[in-house]
């Protein structure tokens, strides 16, 4: 069975406080990466840290990185790679690691270590971090505290397997480990070679600045977001990529004439006076990936519900009743959802332990048959996943690795009505979804203006961070578009009025 030729775009969109990337697979947002300008990007920077507490019992400690909390050290963590990029690399085992762990080492407190960040911050947790450094690059991951040879598992042939690791061996410096990377498939010995000493030089950078700084320091940050996606994600499957930024285009052209010159061309800057996002579909897309429920199209829904402990995922059936019996209808539903829900924990980066209760099914081959579906659909997914198949309860269980939060939990708010009980939309969001309703709202001949009624906040957010937005979309519609606060409307509420133009005259007048 031929495989679905896969085509990619990916759209930048640079703020003044954050840069956003977008990537869809066959016309489809697929996922999408938020970078706040002020904090940027932890997982895969390297610190120098200072142990803080020991705690021999659960065999971990923490560490003072420099960050607001103290990052958390375990030994499971001494053989975790980091962010290995393409979420499809094994795991080193807990044994391998526990010969050079730290904790043989007897680390004591106010001890110094160098260690990198494996997973970001979430909620009240501090850093997961590892003493294992993994340094990515284009096609390979350099591992200096490791001796071992690892490759991709989305690498299938293995003829090129062999190759590959032939390849490696031959180049790799004595004591040190390198992971092959997926993109590294066909690749020369010429190109892994220079991969190879671009991240030797840069490991002996770290180990120098290591020596001459006091923890708690930072040593090493990764690319930015954007030239990081360039580097994980640009190859010839990706038909364009698209960024509003100038000084950024000329950038990532110098970037891409380094890693890949013949995509060049498929490098464009967009000039039009509607937001990137907008005019592309993507603010919307976004949107809808924040809806609880999810439709299918056969007629059935799933429900995804994100808690601290895990990812529950409902099936239904809903409105579709199949044409033979239940059986049929379950079966359909289930291996459409199968699909769907592969794709909406890529989008929403859902991870963690996460279980799918899917419609019920009597036959054993059925389930089979949903089982071998799901797991077919996570192949394109880049983090790493491990599907546990149907427990004692017929629940499908899973894993999925999280290195950063959630789509929900980096676009949500906490409410300062509920206290943390539930999720708001920021106002970036609510805000968007006005304009996408201007936008296509329907008006009559004599509409000559629109009144916009929003809660205060939002209101703030659209006069001080996206009047360029309303001032493109009066230029659009042609209608003047006037903001007006109201303090007692719910702050996901708006109201969208039709206005006409009402002229006085002074008695007496002509």
């Amino acid at each position: 069975m031929s495989k679905i030729k896969v085509k990619r775009e990916i759209f930048i969109n640079v703020g003044q406080k954050d840069t956003r990337v977008a990537l869809r697979e066959n016309g489809r947002l697929c996922e999408i990466f938020w970078e706040k300008r002020e904090t940027g990007r932890l997982v895969g920077s390297v610190y120098k840290g200072k142990i803080s507490r020991v705690i021999p019992g659960i065999q971990a400690a923490f560490v003072d990185i420099g960050l607001e909390k103290n990052a958390y050290l375990s030994l499971s963590d001494a053989g975790f790679l980091g962010d290995d990029s393409d979420g499809e690399i094994e795991k080193i085992s807990a044994s391998r690691a526990d010969k050079s762990g730290p904790f043989n080492s007897s680390l004591k407190r106010n001890q110094e270590v160098l260690v990198q960040i494996a997973k970001e911050p979430l909620g009240e947790k501090g850093a997961r971090i590892t003493t294992h450094i993994a340094l990515p690059g284009r096609y390979l991951v350099f591992m200096p505290t490791e001796d071992h040879v690892g490759i991709s598992r989305k690498i299938e042939s293995e003829e090129e397997r062999t190759r590959l690791r032939k390849l490696v061996k031959e180049i790799k410096p004595q004591g040190k480990g390198i992971i092959i990377r997926t993109v590294a498939g066909k690749r020369s010995k010429k190109d892994l070679s220079s991969d190879v000493q671009f991240l030797s030089k840069l490991w002996d950078k770290i180990q120098k600045t290591s020596n001459s700084v006091r923890a708690p320091s930072l040593i090493h940050q990764d690319l930015g977001i954007i030239f990081r996606v360039i580097r994980d994600l640009m190859s010839f499957d990706v038909v364009k990529l698209v960024i509003d930024s100038h000084s950024e285009y000329e950038e990532i052209m110098e970037f891409v004439s380094y890693i890949q010159p013949n995509l060049k061309s498929r490098v464009e800057f967009y000039q039009g006076q509607e937001p990137l996002f907008s005019f592309y579909g993507i603010e919307h897309e976004i949107y809808e990936a924040l809806n609880r429920s999810v439709k299918l199209k056969c007629g059935g829904h799933i429900v995804i519900d994100e808690t601290e402990a895990l990812v529950s995922i409902d099936v239904n059936s809903g409105k579709f009743i199949g044409k033979k019996d239940l059986e049929e209808t379950a079966l359909k539903t289930n291996l459409e959802a199968a699909v769907e829900i592969a794709k909406q924990m890529r989008l929403r980066d859902l991870g963690g332990i996460i279980v799918v209760d899917f419609i019920d099914m009597e036959r054993e081959e059925n389930k089979g048959k949903v089982l071998a579906t799901f797991r077919e659909a996570l192949k394109s997914d880049r983090s790493r996943t491990n599907v546990v198949a149907y427990g004692k309860l017929g629940l499908v269980e899973m894993t999925r690795k999280r290195s950063r939060p959630s789509l929900e939990k980096l676009l949500g708010e906490v409410c300062p009505c509920c206290r943390g009980e539930g999720i708001v939309r920021p106002v970036a969001v609510i805000a968007g979804e006005v304009f996408n309703e201007i936008k296509h709202k329907k008006y009559d001949q004599f509409t000559n203006r629109i009144l916009v009624k929003v809660h205060n906040s939002v209101a703030i957010y659209i006069l001080r961070e996206a009047i360029s937005e309303v001032r493109y979309l009066e230029k659009l519609l042609n209608r003047d578009i006037f903001i007006k606060a109201d303090k007692d409307i719910n702050m996901e509420n708006y109201e969208i009025i039709q206005q006409k133009e009402v002229k006085f005259y002074e008695k007496g007048s002509n």
